[in-house]
């Protein structure tokens, strides 16, 4: 689940962001022409307009895929108990159990 969400946070932004550049550039394009000052106040506020759609458009789907990505952790893995036989014994060296009595440690070949 937390990998799904941080891949729609990812491509949804990515898309976004794309939608975004496209725009400013099709908007640049209108502001080369000459317009009266009122059709240049109304082209700010149209692209004011249409760049808050485009950041609650994001948030709409990346918003709550970011916050099952935050809050889903990763799922704690059972740790299974090493069970020892009677006959187990510690290595002095290394740690390490083993079984049985040689004469030198099955991990770090030390003698025991």
């Amino acid at each position: 689940m937390k990998k799904i969400a941080k891949w729609i946070v990812i491509l949804w932004s990515v898309l976004c962001l794309v939608g975004v550049v496209m725009g400013l550039a099709n908007v640049s394009k209108e502001f080369d022409k000459e317009k009266s000052e009122y059709a240049q106040t109304g082209a700010s506020i149209g692209l004011g307009c249409g760049m808050g759609m485009w950041v609650g458009i994001w948030l709409a789907i990346a918003g709550p895929a970011l916050v099952i990505f935050l809050v889903a952790g990763n799922k704690e893995k059972k740790v299974e108990p090493i069970l020892l036989s009677k006959e187990s014994r510690l290595c002095k060296e290394c740690g390490k159990y083993y079984e049985g009595n040689p004469s030198f440690c099955p991990q770090c070949g030390k003698k025991t």
